[in-house]
Protein backbone atom coordinates (compact mmCIF):
# COMPACT_ATOMS: atom_id res chain seq x y z
CA UNK A 1 0.00 0.00 0.00
CA UNK A 2 2.83 2.42 0.78
CA UNK A 3 4.44 1.80 -2.59
CA UNK A 4 1.12 2.54 -4.30
CA UNK A 5 0.64 5.75 -2.31
CA UNK A 6 4.17 6.97 -3.02
CA UNK A 7 3.89 6.17 -6.72
CA UNK A 8 0.59 8.05 -7.00
CA UNK A 9 1.86 11.16 -5.21
CA UNK A 10 5.15 11.09 -7.14
CA UNK A 11 3.31 11.04 -10.49
CA UNK A 12 0.97 13.82 -9.41
CA UNK A 13 3.84 15.93 -8.07
CA UNK A 14 5.65 15.77 -11.38
CA UNK A 15 2.52 16.32 -13.47
CA UNK A 16 1.70 19.47 -11.51
CA UNK A 17 5.29 20.75 -11.90
CA UNK A 18 5.63 21.29 -8.15
CA UNK A 19 9.11 22.21 -6.86
CA UNK A 20 11.37 19.22 -7.48
CA UNK A 21 13.61 19.80 -4.42
CA UNK A 22 10.59 19.44 -2.11
CA UNK A 23 9.38 16.12 -3.55
CA UNK A 24 11.71 13.79 -1.64
CA UNK A 25 10.74 15.32 1.70
CA UNK A 26 7.05 15.06 0.84
CA UNK A 27 7.37 11.39 -0.09
CA UNK A 28 9.32 10.63 3.07
CA UNK A 29 6.57 12.27 5.13
CA UNK A 30 3.86 10.26 3.36
CA UNK A 31 5.78 7.03 3.95
CA UNK A 32 5.80 7.76 7.68
CA UNK A 33 2.06 8.46 7.65
CA UNK A 34 1.45 5.04 6.07
CA UNK A 35 3.40 3.16 8.75
CA UNK A 36 2.71 0.38 9.74
CA UNK A 37 -0.39 -0.46 7.74
CA UNK A 38 1.30 0.50 4.48
CA UNK A 39 3.36 -2.70 4.55
CA UNK A 40 0.19 -4.65 3.70
CA UNK A 41 0.27 -6.22 0.19
CA UNK A 42 -2.58 -5.07 -2.05
CA UNK A 43 -3.99 -8.57 -2.30
CA UNK A 44 -4.05 -8.94 1.49
CA UNK A 45 -6.32 -5.99 2.30
CA UNK A 46 -9.16 -7.62 4.25
CA UNK A 47 -11.75 -4.82 4.42
CA UNK A 48 -12.14 -1.86 2.04
CA UNK A 49 -11.25 1.53 3.45
CA UNK A 50 -13.72 4.42 3.25
CA UNK A 51 -11.51 7.45 2.52
CA UNK A 52 -11.51 6.73 -1.24
CA UNK A 53 -14.46 5.53 -3.29
CA UNK A 54 -12.59 2.46 -4.58
CA UNK A 55 -11.76 1.18 -1.08
CA UNK A 56 -8.16 2.42 -1.09
CA UNK A 57 -6.82 3.74 2.24
CA UNK A 58 -5.56 6.98 0.68
CA UNK A 59 -7.10 9.63 -1.59
CA UNK A 60 -5.06 12.17 -3.57
CA UNK A 61 -6.50 15.59 -4.30
CA UNK A 62 -5.42 18.85 -5.89
CA UNK A 63 -6.54 22.39 -5.07
CA UNK A 64 -5.83 25.44 -7.17
CA UNK A 65 -6.55 29.11 -6.69
CA UNK A 66 -5.26 31.44 -9.35
CA UNK A 67 -1.64 30.48 -9.95
CA UNK A 68 -1.29 28.63 -6.61
CA UNK A 69 -1.53 24.85 -6.70
CA UNK A 70 -1.31 22.44 -3.79
CA UNK A 71 -1.26 18.65 -3.77
CA UNK A 72 -2.91 16.86 -0.86
CA UNK A 73 -3.38 13.29 0.30
CA UNK A 74 -5.85 11.95 2.84
CA UNK A 75 -5.16 8.65 4.59
CA UNK A 76 -7.22 6.20 6.61
CA UNK A 77 -5.16 4.38 9.23
CA UNK A 78 -5.96 0.68 9.03
CA UNK A 79 -6.18 -1.19 12.31
CA UNK A 80 -4.55 -4.50 13.14
CA UNK A 81 -7.98 -6.16 12.96
CA UNK A 82 -10.55 -5.72 10.17
CA UNK A 83 -13.02 -3.82 12.34
CA UNK A 84 -14.07 -0.19 12.60
CA UNK A 85 -13.10 -0.01 16.29
CA UNK A 86 -9.54 -1.13 15.49
CA UNK A 87 -9.24 1.49 12.77
CA UNK A 88 -10.60 4.10 15.16
CA UNK A 89 -7.97 3.27 17.77
CA UNK A 90 -5.20 3.28 15.15
CA UNK A 91 -6.38 6.65 13.82
CA UNK A 92 -6.25 8.32 17.22
CA UNK A 93 -2.82 6.76 17.78
CA UNK A 94 -1.65 8.44 14.57
CA UNK A 95 -3.00 11.76 15.88
CA UNK A 96 -0.75 11.40 18.92
CA UNK A 97 2.20 10.43 16.72
CA UNK A 98 1.70 13.59 14.70
CA UNK A 99 2.19 15.52 17.91
CA UNK A 100 5.15 13.59 19.33
CA UNK A 101 7.05 12.63 16.15
CA UNK A 102 6.08 15.32 13.65
CA UNK A 103 5.73 18.33 15.96
CA UNK A 104 2.16 18.99 14.82
CA UNK A 105 -0.25 20.89 17.09
CA UNK A 106 -2.84 18.29 18.02
CA UNK A 107 -4.23 19.78 21.23
CA UNK A 108 -7.55 20.95 19.78
CA UNK A 109 -8.15 17.58 18.17
CA UNK A 110 -7.31 15.52 21.25
CA UNK A 111 -9.75 17.68 23.24
CA UNK A 112 -12.51 16.11 21.13
CA UNK A 113 -11.37 12.49 21.37
CA UNK A 114 -13.98 11.39 23.90
CA UNK A 115 -16.80 12.84 21.75
CA UNK A 116 -15.81 10.97 18.60
CA UNK A 117 -14.64 7.66 20.09
CA UNK A 118 -17.38 5.03 20.39
CA UNK A 119 -17.31 1.36 21.33
CA UNK A 120 -19.01 0.21 18.13
CA UNK A 121 -18.56 2.77 15.34
CA UNK A 122 -21.38 2.69 12.81
CA UNK A 123 -20.96 5.82 10.71
CA UNK A 124 -19.35 6.20 7.30
CA UNK A 125 -15.91 6.38 8.92
CA UNK A 126 -14.26 7.19 12.24
CA UNK A 127 -11.13 9.30 11.69
CA UNK A 128 -9.04 10.25 8.66
CA UNK A 129 -5.94 12.42 8.36
CA UNK A 130 -4.71 14.63 5.57
CA UNK A 131 -1.63 16.53 4.53
CA UNK A 132 -1.44 19.43 2.06
CA UNK A 133 1.85 20.30 0.39
CA UNK A 134 2.07 24.01 -0.42
CA UNK A 135 5.11 25.16 -2.42
CA UNK A 136 7.47 27.14 -0.26
CA UNK A 137 5.54 26.46 2.96
CA UNK A 138 5.41 23.80 5.66
CA UNK A 139 2.96 20.94 5.12
CA UNK A 140 -0.50 21.53 6.56
CA UNK A 141 -1.97 18.60 8.50
CA UNK A 142 -5.69 18.01 8.90
CA UNK A 143 -7.99 15.59 10.69
CA UNK A 144 -11.48 14.48 9.65
CA UNK A 145 -14.03 13.15 12.14
CA UNK A 146 -17.45 11.53 11.65
CA UNK A 147 -20.18 13.04 13.87
CA UNK A 148 -22.38 10.03 13.03
CA UNK A 149 -19.88 7.43 14.27
CA UNK A 150 -22.15 6.77 17.25
CA UNK A 151 -25.32 6.89 15.15
CA UNK A 152 -27.26 9.69 13.42
CA UNK A 153 -29.11 10.64 16.60
CA UNK A 154 -25.84 11.62 18.32
CA UNK A 155 -24.48 13.80 15.52
CA UNK A 156 -26.18 17.04 16.59
CA UNK A 157 -25.23 16.89 20.29
CA UNK A 158 -21.68 15.80 19.39
CA UNK A 159 -21.20 18.78 17.09
CA UNK A 160 -22.78 21.18 19.61
CA UNK A 161 -20.31 20.13 22.27
CA UNK A 162 -17.37 20.07 19.84
CA UNK A 163 -18.09 23.65 18.79
CA UNK A 164 -18.34 24.73 22.42
CA UNK A 165 -14.92 23.23 23.18
CA UNK A 166 -13.42 24.76 20.04
CA UNK A 167 -14.72 28.25 20.83
CA UNK A 168 -16.80 28.31 17.64
CA UNK A 169 -20.23 28.15 19.23
CA UNK A 170 -21.42 31.56 18.00
CA UNK A 171 -20.70 30.83 14.34
CA UNK A 172 -22.14 27.35 14.68
CA UNK A 173 -25.39 28.68 16.16
CA UNK A 174 -25.65 31.23 13.36
CA UNK A 175 -25.25 28.47 10.77
CA UNK A 176 -27.88 26.26 12.44
CA UNK A 177 -30.35 29.13 12.60
CA UNK A 178 -29.79 29.97 8.95
CA UNK A 179 -30.29 26.43 7.60
CA UNK A 180 -33.07 25.50 10.01
CA UNK A 181 -31.22 23.01 12.19
CA UNK A 182 -29.73 19.61 11.49
CA UNK A 183 -31.26 16.33 10.43
CA UNK A 184 -33.82 17.37 7.84
CA UNK A 185 -33.53 17.15 4.08
CA UNK A 186 -30.39 18.90 2.94
CA UNK A 187 -28.97 19.30 6.44
CA UNK A 188 -27.22 16.00 7.15
CA UNK A 189 -24.00 16.33 9.19
CA UNK A 190 -21.46 14.09 7.47
CA UNK A 191 -18.10 15.40 8.74
CA UNK A 192 -16.05 17.73 10.89
CA UNK A 193 -12.51 18.72 9.87
CA UNK A 194 -9.82 20.63 11.76
CA UNK A 195 -6.56 22.14 10.67
CA UNK A 196 -4.04 20.73 13.15
CA UNK A 197 -2.99 24.08 14.50
CA UNK A 198 -3.72 25.54 17.91
CA UNK A 199 -3.97 29.12 16.63
CA UNK A 200 -7.32 30.85 17.03
CA UNK A 201 -7.39 31.41 13.25
CA UNK A 202 -7.14 27.68 12.47
CA UNK A 203 -10.04 26.46 10.36
CA UNK A 204 -12.92 24.33 11.60
CA UNK A 205 -14.99 22.84 8.79
CA UNK A 206 -18.48 21.36 9.01
CA UNK A 207 -19.75 19.17 6.17
CA UNK A 208 -23.51 19.12 5.49
CA UNK A 209 -24.93 16.66 2.95
CA UNK A 210 -27.83 17.70 0.74
CA UNK A 211 -30.00 14.70 -0.03
CA UNK A 212 -33.56 15.61 -0.93
CA UNK A 213 -33.22 19.32 -1.71
CA UNK A 214 -32.74 21.17 -4.96
CA UNK A 215 -29.90 23.41 -6.14
CA UNK A 216 -31.72 26.60 -5.18
CA UNK A 217 -32.06 25.43 -1.56
CA UNK A 218 -28.39 24.46 -1.43
CA UNK A 219 -27.51 27.94 -2.65
CA UNK A 220 -29.72 29.55 0.00
CA UNK A 221 -28.10 27.51 2.76
CA UNK A 222 -24.67 28.64 1.56
CA UNK A 223 -25.58 32.29 2.07
CA UNK A 224 -24.92 31.70 5.77
CA UNK A 225 -21.28 32.31 4.81
CA UNK A 226 -20.19 35.92 4.61
CA UNK A 227 -18.36 35.46 1.31
CA UNK A 228 -20.96 33.44 -0.61
CA UNK A 229 -21.92 34.65 -4.08
CA UNK A 230 -25.69 34.15 -4.53
CA UNK A 231 -26.57 31.81 -7.37
CA UNK A 232 -23.05 30.41 -7.75
CA UNK A 233 -23.78 26.97 -6.30
CA UNK A 234 -26.90 26.49 -8.39
CA UNK A 235 -24.87 27.41 -11.47
CA UNK A 236 -22.09 24.89 -10.83
CA UNK A 237 -24.57 22.12 -10.03
CA UNK A 238 -26.31 22.64 -13.36
CA UNK A 239 -23.04 22.77 -15.29
CA UNK A 240 -21.00 20.03 -13.60
CA UNK A 241 -23.49 17.68 -11.92
CA UNK A 242 -25.86 18.18 -14.83
CA UNK A 243 -28.92 18.49 -12.60
CA UNK A 244 -30.75 20.73 -10.16
CA UNK A 245 -32.03 18.01 -7.81
CA UNK A 246 -33.61 17.11 -5.53
CA UNK A 247 -33.10 13.47 -6.62
CA UNK A 248 -29.31 13.45 -6.76
CA UNK A 249 -27.64 10.16 -7.76
CA UNK A 250 -25.00 11.18 -5.19
CA UNK A 251 -25.68 14.00 -2.75
CA UNK A 252 -23.79 17.29 -2.97
CA UNK A 253 -22.07 18.47 0.21
CA UNK A 254 -21.41 22.01 1.45
CA UNK A 255 -18.44 22.69 3.70
CA UNK A 256 -18.76 25.69 6.03
CA UNK A 257 -15.57 27.19 7.44
CA UNK A 258 -15.66 28.50 11.00
CA UNK A 259 -12.96 29.89 13.26
CA UNK A 260 -12.72 30.45 16.99
CA UNK A 261 -14.81 33.42 18.10
CA UNK A 262 -16.30 34.19 14.66
CA UNK A 263 -19.96 35.20 14.56
CA UNK A 264 -20.73 33.39 11.27
CA UNK A 265 -19.11 31.02 8.77
CA UNK A 266 -16.43 32.75 6.72
CA UNK A 267 -16.79 30.66 3.56
CA UNK A 268 -18.92 27.96 2.00
CA UNK A 269 -17.44 25.48 -0.49
CA UNK A 270 -19.61 23.13 -2.53
CA UNK A 271 -18.53 19.55 -3.20
CA UNK A 272 -20.10 18.56 -6.50
CA UNK A 273 -20.72 14.88 -7.35
CA UNK A 274 -19.77 14.91 -11.03
CA UNK A 275 -20.15 11.10 -11.13
CA UNK A 276 -22.22 9.02 -11.62
CA UNK A 277 -24.19 11.52 -13.69
CA UNK A 278 -21.36 12.18 -16.16
CA UNK A 279 -20.83 8.47 -16.75
CA UNK A 280 -17.02 8.33 -16.86
CA UNK A 281 -13.96 10.42 -16.09
CA UNK A 282 -13.57 11.73 -19.63
CA UNK A 283 -17.07 13.22 -19.56
CA UNK A 284 -16.50 14.50 -16.02
CA UNK A 285 -13.26 16.18 -17.12
CA UNK A 286 -14.99 17.88 -20.03
CA UNK A 287 -17.83 19.21 -17.88
CA UNK A 288 -15.54 20.42 -15.13
CA UNK A 289 -13.01 21.99 -17.50
CA UNK A 290 -15.71 23.88 -19.37
CA UNK A 291 -17.10 25.30 -16.12
CA UNK A 292 -13.67 26.30 -14.82
CA UNK A 293 -13.03 28.22 -18.04
CA UNK A 294 -16.47 29.84 -17.86
CA UNK A 295 -15.59 31.54 -14.56
CA UNK A 296 -12.24 32.76 -15.82
CA UNK A 297 -9.96 30.12 -14.31
CA UNK A 298 -7.50 27.62 -15.77
CA UNK A 299 -8.38 23.89 -15.69
CA UNK A 300 -4.80 22.80 -16.55
CA UNK A 301 -3.86 21.70 -12.98
CA UNK A 302 -7.00 19.60 -12.77
CA UNK A 303 -6.45 17.96 -16.16
CA UNK A 304 -2.80 17.20 -15.34
CA UNK A 305 -3.76 15.72 -11.97
CA UNK A 306 -6.46 13.50 -13.47
CA UNK A 307 -4.13 12.23 -16.19
CA UNK A 308 -1.45 11.44 -13.60
CA UNK A 309 -3.76 9.40 -11.35
CA UNK A 310 -5.51 7.42 -14.10
CA UNK A 311 -3.78 4.32 -15.47
CA UNK A 312 -6.34 3.62 -18.19
CA UNK A 313 -8.22 5.68 -20.77
CA UNK A 314 -10.55 8.09 -18.98
CA UNK A 315 -13.50 6.73 -20.94
CA UNK A 316 -13.02 3.50 -18.96
CA UNK A 317 -12.58 4.91 -15.46
CA UNK A 318 -14.71 6.38 -12.68
CA UNK A 319 -12.18 7.85 -10.27
CA UNK A 320 -13.92 11.12 -9.35
CA UNK A 321 -15.23 11.34 -5.83
CA UNK A 322 -16.00 15.09 -5.76
CA UNK A 323 -14.88 18.30 -7.35
CA UNK A 324 -15.25 21.37 -5.17
CA UNK A 325 -15.90 25.02 -5.93
CA UNK A 326 -15.80 28.25 -3.99
CA UNK A 327 -16.83 31.24 -6.12
CA UNK A 328 -14.64 34.29 -6.40
CA UNK A 329 -15.36 37.16 -4.02
CA UNK A 330 -15.33 40.68 -5.51
CA UNK A 331 -11.87 41.27 -6.90
CA UNK A 332 -10.77 37.72 -6.08
CA UNK A 333 -10.43 34.38 -7.80
CA UNK A 334 -12.44 31.18 -7.52
CA UNK A 335 -11.02 28.16 -5.70
CA UNK A 336 -11.33 24.62 -7.02
CA UNK A 337 -10.30 21.14 -5.90
CA UNK A 338 -10.65 17.61 -7.23
CA UNK A 339 -10.69 14.39 -5.20
CA UNK A 340 -9.90 11.13 -6.98
CA UNK A 341 -9.70 7.46 -6.05
CA UNK A 342 -6.26 6.02 -6.85
CA UNK A 343 -7.86 3.06 -8.63
CA UNK A 344 -6.24 0.27 -6.62
CA UNK A 345 -9.41 -1.75 -6.18
CA UNK A 346 -11.69 -0.83 -9.05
Amino acid sequence: LTEAALDTVRRCWDALALPAPERAEALALLERLCDPWGHTPLDAVAVPATVAIDGSPFEPSVAWHGDRTELRCSVETLGAAPAAAAGQAAGWALTRRLGTEFGVSVGRCLALEDLFTVAEPRGLFTIWHGVAWRPGADPLFKVYLDPQAGGPQRAGPVLDEAMRRLGAEAGWRALLEHVGGLGGAGRIPVGLALDLDDAASARIKVYLGHAGVDAAAIDRYASAARSHVPGAFAEVLRAVAGAEGPDWPKQPVTVYELTEGAAAPATATLYVPVLPAAGNDAAARDRMSAFVRSVGADPAPYAAFLAAVADRPLEETGLHNFVSYRPAPPGGRPRFAAYLAPGLFG
